[in-house]
């Protein structure tokens, strides 16, 4: 073998070589960067998604709030104990505003408003109307 061939193949022995271990090492640090930037985006998108939910919630419970110092429901309660015409009415606005809300907040199971006894006088499903819920757990 001719020297100049040697020398020849020794450069490209050497640059093969060469390229090896560089493109391994660039390998190694652009997996590594990809990596740590999709942990980056997935803990970011997970706490994007944590403050929604939060909102969301503290929205219904707003919402909640409000329903609870409802005038309609407070006039039923008032009058509750009363008979007549007016009760009655008292009845069917109290049980509109229970249904309206849960027809705009499909996501709470059920609204119901209890008496000072614990028993459900109004609710947005009627079937829980009558039940005793003073031994239930909050």
């Amino acid at each position: 073998m001719k020297i100049a061939n040697k020398i020849s193949f020794s450069f490209l022995a050497g640059a093969f070589i060469l390229t090896v271990v560089g493109d391994s090492v660039f390998y190694v640090l652009s997996k590594a960067s990809l990596q740590k930037g999709v942990y980056e985006n997935l803990t970011l998108a997970a706490s994007s998604r944590h403050n929604h939910v939060l909102t969301y919630l503290q929205m219904l419970e707003s919402s909640t709030n409000q329903l609870s110092k409802s005038v309609i429901l407070e006039n039923f309660l008032r009058i509750s104990n009363e008979k007549g015409l007016e009760r009655r009415d008292a009845y069917e606005d109290a049980m509109k505003r229970l249904k309206m809300t849960k027809k705009i907040n499909p996501e709470i199971a059920e609204f119901l408003l209890m008496d000072v006894t614990g028993k459900v006088v109004v609710s947005s499903d009627e079937r829980t109307i009558g039940e005793d819920k003073s031994t239930d757990s909050l």
